[in-house]
């Protein structure tokens, strides 16, 4: 089961026409951006950002107190694993406050803890979480970047790429695995360690 999950940063200029089968979740006010777009299958949040009483009474909605230890992200995240979804799409993650921005990179990683592959969408890059294995295709001279998200990853083997790596550790205090690029087509990358993957569009 696939997943759109919509957050209430940029609303960027992607299409949304390809959301047709999939089960789109809105996190608070990111409703503010989507409503005359796409009609969400689940509504969650504390809407802090948004009134709650111009919420539709058509669609199923999770109220949540505003003062929780956790994000409306991470609570819809958790709701997504909790009703099957395996591959999540996440929208709306860029543009709002910096420290917000980045708790946003954490998504990918909780979403992988529950058994989910998930993805950022912006209007530049795709952000995937990958552990072990990924492969993907991108056009040539588009930009691949690889970065930990925790101390340090090993790359243990690149293809496709205009820098091959293989055996290569990287920590977060030098990252010397990002700006590289595509060889046009498709390219595959093997990582020990939690690992975000960019993708330029």
């Amino acid at each position: 089961m696939t997943g759109s999950l919509f957050l209430n940063g940029a609303p960027g200029k992607y299409s949304l026409t390809d959301l047709a089968g999939t089960f789109v979740i809105c996190a608070d006010g990111a409703y503010n951006y989507i409503k005359d777009r796409i009609k969400p299958d689940l509504l969650i949040g504390d809407f802090d950002s948004i009134d709650p009483t111009n919420l539709p009474l058509d669609v199923e909605t999770l109220k949540f107190p505003s003062k929780k230890d956790y994000t409306d992200g991470q609570l819809a995240v958790q709701e997504a694993a909790k009703r099957g979804i395996k591959q999540l799409t996440i929208y709306g993650a860029f543009g709002g406050r910096i420290d917000q921005v980045f708790v946003n990179y954490s998504l990918l990683k909780l979403a992988s803890s529950l058994g989910m592959q998930a993805h950022l969408v912006s209007d530049e890059f795709w952000v995937y979480g990958i552990r072990d294995k990924f492969e993907g295709a991108a056009s040539v001279g588009k930009i691949i970047s690889l970065a930990p998200y925790g101390d340090s990853i090993h790359i243990i083997s690149t293809e496709g790429l205009a820098y091959p790596a293989h055996g290569l550790l990287v920590g977060n205090d030098l990252i010397t695995s990002i700006s590289n690029q595509a060889l046009g087509g498709r390219f595959f990358v093997q990582v020990d360690g939690f690992t975000l993957l960019f993708i330029e569009r």
